[in-house]
């Protein structure tokens, strides 16, 4: 019997670390045979589910590094059952407020290949309605949720995108 999630391409990215790590905006030191190097977090993974991590041979994550900043996050997931579950869609959110608005960075799991990381900049009040709608369409478009789950596409699409705006909207002390 055939089945469209059986090739490795097809596998979505389920980790929860990886998109918090994102969203704080961490870097990844690597040692390799060129010597040591630091990349954003989200340089280190490509969209391709047969070799999702852009480390060459050689290469090993020795540290990640966060950023020192106040701001607040929050991470929340979609998944069947209550505990110990693989998110079949996640999002990481850090909201920092700038001089002219309000800094977000999102981060997606459990639709794609890899773990997609997003920026944005709110320039308009934090009640704006119109914000969160843009925000909603843009991970909706971003995301490709495959046929791998007991849950429908189109739904984890949908949830992935109400849980980013929810954060944003009000996230939880990080």
């Amino acid at each position: 019997m055939w089945r469209p999630w059986a090739s490795a391409a097809a596998r979505p990215f389920s980790g929860d670390l990886a998109p918090a790590f994102m969203a704080l905006g961490a870097e990844a030191e690597i040692a390799g045979p060129a010597g040591l190097r630091r990349i954003p977090l989200a340089d280190m993974y490509q969209e391709d589910g047969a070799a999702h991590l852009t480390l060459g041979p050689g290469d090993i994550l020795v540290r990640l590094h966060l950023p020192r900043g106040a701001g607040r996050s929050g991470y929340a997931k979609v998944r069947v059952r209550g505990a110990m579950e693989f998110p079949l869609a996640g999002v990481a959110a850090l909201c920092r407020p700038v001089a002219d608005g309000t800094e977000v960075s999102v981060a997606l799991t459990g639709t794609n290949s890899c773990p997609i990381a997003m920026a944005l900049r709110i320039l308009a009040a934090p009640g704006d309605e119109g914000f969160y709608t843009a925000l909603q369409k843009d991970v909706q478009k971003r995301v490709s949720p495959q046929r791998t789950t007991p849950l429908a596409a189109h739904y984890r699409r949908l949830s992935v995108a109400a849980e980013a705006a929810r954060l944003v909207r009000s996230p939880v002390d990080g």
